[in-house]
């Protein structure tokens, strides 16, 4: 595999525990109805989904995705023009959204890579290693775009 790299966001998953552990709390009380208990355990998959983006770079692609697998993108190394390192504005958050520079997909922090593609499409991808995952995108994005076949394992 040329690149894999997760990040995770602490503070997503202390969100889930305080959930979790008010979730018991309200189950173990007698005199709190059981419907405020089952909204917040309905929503504690939303901080687990969003604790974590793991990012690949590798079989002619670039894919990433939240959690055990939700919202996986896949972008084909042929498609994408440039990739640079960028730090997000603070008030751009987490999670998956659209901003003045196309669609971000962040779990923590505000350093990412902007990705453009032949297609116009531009997107930010959040990691704690914006250099590196740079550095595997356009290293890959080379290797393809010079006409080399196969994986890129095999070089």
């Amino acid at each position: 595999m040329a690149y894999r790299h997760t990040q995770v966001s602490r503070l997503a998953l202390g969100i889930a525990g305080v959930q979790a552990l008010g979730v018991a709390a309200m189950l173990a009380s007698p005199a709190v109805p059981w419907v405020p208990a089952a909204i917040l355990g309905a929503v504690l998959p939303v901080p687990l989904i969003f604790s974590r983006l793991t990012t690949e770079v590798d079989g002619g692609e670039l894919r990433f995705w939240f959690g055990g697998g939700f919202w996986r993108t896949r972008i084909p190394l042929a498609a994408i023009t440039s990739v640079e390192p960028v730090r997000n504005s603070w008030w751009w958050g987490w999670g998956i959204r659209i901003t003045p520079d196309g669609w971000l997909y962040n779990v923590a922090g505000v350093d990412a890579i902007r990705v453009a593609q032949q297609n116009g499409i531009t997107l930010r991808i959040g990691t704690d290693e914006p250099r590196e995952l740079a550095r595997a995108v356009e290293k890959a994005v080379t290797y393809k775009h010079e006409g080399h076949e196969g994986h890129e394992d095999a070089r």
